[in-house]
């Protein structure tokens, strides 16, 4: 099963809906048109929900650490170039996202700027307060 993406346009930010079977590749072609609606819509951050996505069995360390090194990679290239990718939400439940947030704090530690949580409210928040200048990790 491919990877689907839904867009909805919100005032601030961009919420991508990801439905389908995660496979690493695939995830990484979907982060590449995140990144083209991105900058396609001139808004900076986006709140990335994952709930929907089925998983054959749990993400491994290895695709964790993959896919967050590339998602962090693209989207500073992406900003080097003078594209608009600021912040990136996740929104998932615990079996996607690991509570110990291993994926994040790869992308964190190469220099990107993205939260993970399985709480909408708080994802919410974030966004917010980043629009707001007044992020704290």
């Amino acid at each position: 099963m491919s990877i689907e993406l839904e867009l909805i346009r919100h005032e601030g930010y961009l919420e991508f809906v990801v439905r389908g079977e995660f496979d690493l590749e695939e995830a990484k072609q979907t982060f590449n048109k995140f990144v083209k609606i991105w900058t396609a819509e001139q808004v900076s951050r986006a709140l990335v929900d994952i709930r929907p996505m089925t998983l054959r069995e749990p993400i491994s360390l290895r695709e964790r650490f993959e896919f967050a090194q590339y998602a962090a990679r693209t989207a500073i290239d992406a900003r080097a170039r003078g594209l608009a990718v600021t912040l990136a939400v996740f929104l998932g439940t615990e079996q996607q996202i690991d509570t110990r947030r291993f994926g994040i704090v790869v992308a964190l530690n190469r220099g990107a700027k993205a939260r993970a949580t399985t709480d909408e409210a708080e994802a919410l928040a974030w966004l917010t307060a980043e629009q707001a200048g007044e992020l704290h990790h």
